[in-house]
């Protein structure tokens, strides 16, 4: 079974913490796992307009399968829990069969995704 955490950006970081968010798109989907050095994340944006990401639940999917993967991507970046809100849990079968989406914070989810 994979599990990975669902992440939206806190809103409002300071500049200094801005420089890994600058490279996300607003509404893309943010998984992570605890690192040693904090979580890592890797996040899906769609920037290239790809065919088979429509939804948000596509680019969570996406995420995930680099991030278990450990794909190499610049869709990556080591954050602290302070910039960070974790909104959710992502689970499917590890033949990448049946994933769910289970969101626990919504009201930050819909900021995320409606930004």
């Amino acid at each position: 079974m994979i599990e990975l955490k669902i992440y939206v950006p806190k809103p409002n970081q300071p500049p200094e913490e801005q420089g890994w968010l600058s490279r996300i798109l607003p509404g893309s989907g943010i998984v992570g796992s605890s690192h040693c050095r904090g979580i890592r994340i890797d996040y899906e944006g769609n920037r290239n307009h790809a065919c088979n990401i429509k939804t948000w639940e596509d680019k969570v999917f996406h995420a995930a399968g680099r991030h278990v993967t450990n794909y190499p991507t610049i869709a990556r970046a080591l954050v602290t829990e302070e910039n960070v809100i974790e909104v959710g849990m992502f689970r499917c079968e590890d033949n990448w069969k049946n994933p769910s989406y289970e969101i626990t914070n919504p009201e930050a989810l819909d900021a995320w995704t409606q930004a």
